[in-house]
């Protein structure tokens, strides 16, 4: 649960996937290595997660959402270059296609057929 805690603060700052986002699975067979390397790098935590941002751990699942509240988060992304620079929206507005010869001349479609397809 706190590992989706941090991973969903993350997800609403838009840090969803690589290079922004590295998530490390301790189930894999070098998981005791991975851990006590990450414990050194945060001064000794070894609970997981362990979320760092810049090479700097912040914390867990609750303090990601507690700086994720605060605002501080996205300070702390974007200040260690780790945030995205653009975000991409999608839109599920449908458009009515317009028949070729209103909206161009030069349509991929044949000019004997250009009344009758939309």
């Amino acid at each position: 649960p706190y590992c989706q805690k941090a991973l969903e603060a993350l997800s609403l700052e838009d840090v969803t996937s690589e290079p922004y986002l590295h998530v490390v699975n301790l189930t894999m067979e070098r998981a005791k290595h991975i851990q006590t390397v990450l414990a050194g790098l945060s001064g000794g935590r070894a609970t997981v997660p362990n979320v760092f941002v810049g090479g700097t751990s912040i914390g867990g699942g609750d303090e990601t959402v507690a700086l994720r509240k605060s605002g501080r988060l996205r300070t702390l992304l974007q200040d260690a270059h780790s945030y995205p620079t653009t975000t991409t929206t999608t839109t599920t507005k449908s458009r009515r296609r317009r028949p070729c010869w209103q909206h161009t001349r030069e349509c991929s479609r044949s000019s004997s057929r250009r009344r009758n397809h939309v």
